[in-house]
């Protein structure tokens, strides 16, 4: 992985931790088991001194910064992949988080109903 797809999952990365309250890049290239800057140095252009992660590395990254593996493969499977990409990529991920959010949230208000009618059934 040299060039285009390490920018790519770079940002991809950068991009998620950036929008999530809470997370550094710091503490998510620790967590994931590597140096504390290794998040902020990964795929930029010009910088030769951050190794190739390996899968290991990628998996723990994903894990802390709350990363898909599909969008991850997207960028890995690519020749091409460019830093933009990878930041839409991150805003794809953060969306369907949200959506993951809001489901559940009215997946507890409807449990929530269904127990208060379970417990009087005059509440109807």
């Amino acid at each position: 992985m040299r060039g285009m797809s390490a920018e790519a999952i770079g940002e991809y990365f950068r991009a998620l931790v950036a929008a999530q309250p809470g997370k550094s890049l710091p503490s998510v290239s620790r967590a994931a088991g590597v140096n504390s800057n290794y998040l902020s140095r990964f795929g930029v252009p010009g910088d030769n001194g951050t190794k190739e992660p390996s899968g290991r590395v990628l998996l723990g990254l994903l894990r802390a910064a709350h990363g898909k593996i599909e969008h991850l493969e997207e960028i890995l499977y690519s020749d091409t992949a460019t830093a933009e990409q990878g930041r839409a990529l991150a805003e794809r991920t953060l969306t369907e988080m949200r959506g993951a959010v809001t489901e559940d949230a009215r997946r507890q208000v409807l449990d929530r109903l269904i127990a208060e009618l379970e417990s009087d059934p005059r509440k109807i």
